[in-house]
């Protein structure tokens, strides 16, 4: 294969890293299997790869700047957005397959589509606080898990900030941080979203939270209330 030559994959092993800003892109159509690492680092830069379909094993990461994936769909290894960064896949819908991890505390943007989760979603990244913004909409399915959070006070916690609608299942997953430990009358909104909710967590896990109670009511934020 070479320049022109359509229908070719690009495989980035694991171990090899490709990082800064600029342009990995097709000339003809072709596909990119990622078992490495792609890193967007740069501030104020883009590092676009644009392919036919993107396939990720290994991680996606935009430490800085923005990482634009054209041809993504779905995300097999790890996607983490840092904050301050952005993650875009224009307006093409993203699938966080089971064996897939979203995190981070920047922006995930697929535009006017809808992110679905069926893996692990870790606002902030695992045991820090931040909140994930999410441009577009977003559902949860049943094997999806969401690792939320709090410390060290009540009002420091990982939000999941979703701009377009939000629709539940699967797992929420609380934990508190370091030496924090929740106090009645307290509550956490982890997620924020356009109107009203639609389903429910079917598991909610937060054994260190007693007497914690889910509250979808409320247009625009999910809480977990502690008791009175």
């Amino acid at each position: 294969g070479g320049y022109g030559v359509s229908g070719q994959t690009l495989q980035i092993d694991s171990g090899v890293t490709l990082q800064g800003y600029g342009y990995l892109a097709q000339s003809s159509s072709a596909n990119l299997l990622n078992n490495g690492a792609v890193i967007a680092n740069t501030s104020g830069q883009t590092l676009s790869v644009g392919f036919t379909g993107i396939s990720n094993n290994g991680s996606l990461r935009a430490n800085a700047g923005t990482l634009q994936l054209t041809g993504l769909a779905s995300n097999d290894g790890l996607l983490h957005v840092a904050s301050g960064a952005i993650v875009s896949t224009g307006s093409t819908a993203l699938t966080n397959n089971a064996g897939g991890t979203v995190s981070g505390s920047g922006l995930l943007s697929v535009g006017s589509a809808t992110f679905t989760n069926h893996g692990t979603l870790q606002p902030g990244g695992a045991g820090t606080v931040g909140t994930l913004s999410v441009t577009g909409n977003f559902v949860q399915g049943a094997s999806g898990n969401i690792a939320a959070d709090v410390g060290p006070d009540a009002n420091t916690h990982d939000v999941l900030a979703i701009s377009g609608s939000a629709n539940l299942n699967g797992t929420l997953n609380v934990a508190p941080l370091g030496s924090y430990l929740p106090v009645n009358n307290e509550q956490y909104g982890l997620l924020t979203y356009s109107g009203k909710v639609t389903g429910t967590f079917a598991t909610i896990n937060a054994p260190a939270f007693t007497g914690a109670a889910p509250d979808y009511d409320g247009a625009g934020t999910f809480f977990l209330r502690m008791p009175n």
